[in-house]
């Protein structure tokens, strides 16, 4: 229960709730925006560090023209106008910015003066000599350069200049090999010591693996950049520096850095760090843009949805506001018709059994209440004669009736539709003899006539009575148990009464764990048909058969059909245990035929239920085609009460039935509402006399009456007569005497499992 206090404040919490949901909305755009922004961003460095390597292999390109060309001749030279031809084709092209292309010729010791003045002549003064100076077995000098040689003579092979190990790695590996940042020789004349350019280097070899030389390209980092022409005029900085030879924790030396003018705007920027792999070097590229992302964020878009929110919350919160406080008149009226059955103003359902439970509560110390359930008899036949409105009107008259006949401190509360419910608190008297006097005095005063809108009107009053804590000791122990005591009372006959006993409770319980352990029984097999003989009782030969299930549980051990039959038509178990015996019943019919063993008819018990399918009849014969069965093996027996319940439609599929070659059997006839019209109107092959009456046939004049009649008018009608229950030589010749024609019972045999039939039937 809401207390009102609470009522009147959840308009605040309205409040707040959506203005969180939009706080807690916006800020997740606002991430995804911002996770979107870094995105772009980070996808700009990707597609600049991709721009890099893509110029740097460009260059790895020219290197590789340049080796092809030495490649290209058979005599292993190339003369220095065919390399500045070569070499200037290249700079025209102007493809990839190129500072000085050069060759470097490999020489041994012996050759060195032949080289020398072969140079001469080239270079056309005598100032030409291999430095630095000192024999060594090889010389690896600058030959060719283009469009200058740069340092003329150079040994690339010493020790004494930088980067020689970049250079004996291209001849071991034969590979492009980039050297670390460095100042071109030029620069340095110029006065620039900035480390701003690059050399690639490739070892050239004849066609005997011989080592010829190296060529080379020299580029600036300016020119490199020149190719990646869609960052011009772009607000992104970079830088780069070469962490080949770097140690874990230094940091790194920026050879080229566009951002060291922006460093009080990039102070808070994260910059996107990306690594590059290039001709035996490690690049690291740090990039990222001038633009602050905050600048990019749709702010409008956020500032408008928390606005919208903020304006729905208001707006939500004046119509709770309104609400609550007409949910706060109307809450009064609620509890009150919680409390209150707003017809008869009597106690309503929920406050009667909350008065069950404070009964309980108090009684606690040994004290004992008692309960009683009332249900109106044949209160719905006058609901469906003169319609809700005189019933409404009958129920009104009947409760203010009851408040006349209770005594002081009982309380009495509406239930269900035409159900009332009285408490009989502790401290009134309630022996067993008051209780019953009651009781009846209730029934008396309810069954008077009452007078409703000018008519006058009748019915009735079923009372069931539980008391506490004899038969339950909690409330809804008791209510059920009431209520099982007012349908007893219902099943004795109406307008009567009914105590709740242990008994009543341990049947219910049983009923329903045999029906929990029948599910199962079917579930896992464990249930089987046997086969009781049926016999001519002139003859004693065994003429037919009837299929008779048997179930041997676990836990209940052997359960009669007479107890479990009724609960599975009650809980619709029937259906598919019905279908499960007639397809056991034709399969053992087959394995009989082709065993070659003697197969009589089989009687098949239907119920009510299976007749009243639609789809009854397919399903049978579907099972008799499926196992190829003669329908003159095949008699179905059914009970009186399909004929009472539905008798045109019975009357229809007996007849298909019989049409098929099917015989039909009226099982237990005398049981029910017997009718002779059944017997002259419709297909029946064969009447059964119940075993209750053949029980007693030889003590009891009626009963032995009721059989001689039976079957003289059953062979008047032409019908053959099954007497049920023979159990001793008496009862067969008495019933020989009335003409009976067949019988069973345990003077021929009982029922046997499909596996012994053969063995105890004689054809």
């Amino acid at each position: 229960m809401y207390s009102k206090d609470y009522l009147n404040k959840s308009y605040l919490l309205v409040f707040f709730l959506i203005a969180f949901c939009g706080f807690v909305a916006t800020f997740n755009l606002y991430q995804q925006e911002k996770n979107s922004v870094a995105y772009e961003q980070g996808v700009v460095a990707n597609r600049f560090v991709s721009a890099l390597s893509i110029s740097l292999n460009n260059y790895a390109i020219e290197v590789a023209a340049i080796v092809a060309l030495f490649d290209s001749v058979n005599d292993d030279t190339i003369s220095h106008e065919q390399f500045s031809r070569f070499s200037d084709s290249l700079l025209e092209q102007n493809l990839n910015p190129i500072s000085n292309v050069y060759f470097a010729k490999f020489i041994r010791a012996e050759e060195v003066d032949d080289f020398l003045l072969e140079q001469k002549k080239i270079m056309k003064h005598q100032n030409v000599h291999i430095f630095p100076e000192g024999e060594r077995a090889f010389y690896l000098p600058l030959t060719y350069g283009f469009p200058d040689v740069m340092q003329h003579g150079a040994d690339l092979l010493s020790n004494e200049l930088p980067y020689k190990d970049s250079v004996q790695l291209a001849i071991d590996s034969k590979k492009t090999v980039m050297t670390p940042p460095l100042t071109l020789a030029n620069d340095k004349v110029n006065g620039d010591d900035e480390k701003n350019a690059f050399i690639l280097r490739h070892a050239v070899f004849n066609q005997q693996g011989e080592l010829k030389g190296i060529v080379g390209i020299a580029f600036k980092i300016d020119g490199l950049l020149d190719q990646i022409d869609f960052f011009s005029g772009s607000d992104v900085v970079y830088r780069f520096a070469d962490v080949t030879d770097q140690k874990e924790n230094d940091a790194p030396h920026w050879f080229y850095d566009t951002s060291q003018h922006q460093l009080h705007s990039l102070k808070s920027t994260k910059m996107h760090s990306s690594t590059l792999d290039f001709a035996g070097r490690t690049w690291l590229v740090e990039s990222c843009s001038l633009e602050n992302p905050y600048t990019l964020m749709p702010w409008n878009m956020l500032i408008f949805l928390v606005v919208t929110y903020l304006f729905l919350a208001i707006l939500v919160s004046f119509f709770i506001y309104k609400l609550s406080r007409a949910y706060s008149e109307s809450l009064e009226k609620a509890e009150y018709f919680l409390s209150t059955d707003e017809l008869t103003n009597l106690k309503s359902r929920h406050e009667i059994n909350h008065q069950v439970t404070q009964q309980v509560v108090l009684a606690s110390d040994h004290s004992t209440f008692a309960v009683m359930l009332l249900d109106l008899d044949h209160f719905k036949t006058i609901n469906d004669a003169f319609g809700y409105f005189i019933g409404d009107k009958l129920l009104v008259k009947v409760s203010q009736r009851l408040l006349s006949v209770l005594p002081d401190g009982a309380h009495i509360g509406r239930v269900g539709g035409d159900e009332f419910l009285v408490i009989l608190p502790t401290g009134s008297t309630l022996d067993r003899e008051r209780l019953i006097a009651l009781a009846q005095d209730i029934i008396d005063q309810v069954s008077k006539s009452y007078l409703v809108d000018e008519r006058i009107l009748t019915i009735g009053c079923s009372v069931g009575i539980s008391t506490y804590p004899e038969f339950g000791e909690d409330a809804p122990t008791l209510m059920k148990n009431v209520d099982m005591a007012m349908h007893k009372a219902k099943t004795l006959g109406r307008s009567t009464y009914h105590f709740y006993d242990s008994e009543m409770g341990g049947r219910l319980i049983r009923n329903v764990l045999i029906e929990t352990r029948l599910r199962l029984a079917m579930q896992n097999n464990q249930l089987e048909l046997y086969f009781q003989p049926k016999v001519d009782l002139k003859t004693l030969r065994c003429i037919g058969l009837e299929s008779l299930l048997r179930w041997d549980d676990d836990e209940l051990g052997a359960v009669s059909p007479a107890e479990f039959i009724p609960i599975a038509e009650r809980s619709g178990i029937i259906l598919p245990l019905g279908e499960w015996v007639i397809e056991q019943a034709c399969i053992h019919i087959a394995q009989w035929r082709d065993r070659g063993e003697f197969v009589p008819p089989i009687a098949i018990n239907c119920s009510a239920a299976q007749l009243k399918r639609a789809d009854f009849l397919e399903r049978l014969v579907g099972f008799i085609e499926k196992y190829e069965i003669d329908t003159s093996f095949i008699e179905l027996e059914v009970t009186e009460s399909i004929l009472i319940e539905d008798a045109e439609g019975c009357a229809k599929l007996l007849s298909e039935v019989s049409r098929l070659g099917m015989k039909i059997s009226l099982d237990d006839f005398g049981t029910g509402y017997s009718s002779l019209s059944y017997l002259k109107d419709l297909p029946f092959d064969c009447v059964k006399i119940d075993q209750v009456f053949i029980r007693d046939i030889l003590d009891n004049e009626k009963h032995a009456a009721l059989v001689r009649g039976t079957i003289q008018m059953s062979h008047s009608f032409g019908l053959n007569v099954v007497s049920e229950g023979i159990t001793d030589d008496k009862q067969l010749a008495l019933l020989r005497e009335y003409g009976c024609d067949f019988g069973q019972g345990y003077l021929f045999g009982k029922a046997y499992p499909p596996d012994l039939v053969a063995s105890k039937i004689e054809p």
